[in-house]
């Protein structure tokens, strides 16, 4: 998960794609982004289903996923690898402000175990 703070800006900005850099064996299914209050269940291990309220509540990413000025919302990531693992060195998030395009960092990695073993 990724946070999207904007409670100290003015204006909305839109989520419009993120995507894996340098990914090994691993590839995104699937990003939403959500309110912050329900990310609470999927830090508490919520599975990805779609009967989820978290899930009802979160939005895919493209003209929908407006993070309002002064709120703080979550980037959802659904990742898939094969029985042998995965991983990317970080995920990069573009968005954009009144028509502007920006670009963000995430800066922390993503690793997937192989089937059966345990994460490091």
């Amino acid at each position: 998960m990724v946070s999207l703070d904007n409670t100290d800006g003015s204006r909305a900005l839109t989520v419009e794609s993120v995507e894996l850099q340098d990914p090994r064996d691993l590839r995104i299914t699937a990003a939403y982004i959500t309110p912050i209050d329900a990310a609470q269940s999927i830090m508490n291990g919520a599975p990805l289903d779609p009967s989820q309220e978290w899930v009802r509540s979160s939005m895919p990413l493209g003209d929908a996923a407006v993070v309002p000025p002064g709120t703080m919302w979550v980037l959802v990531q659904v990742v898939r690898a094969p029985r042998s693992g995965g991983s990317a060195d970080q995920s990069i998030v573009r968005y954009e402000v009144e028509g502007s395009a920006h670009a963000a960092y995430t800066h922390t990695g993503i690793e997937v175990a192989p089937a059966g073993a345990a994460c490091s």
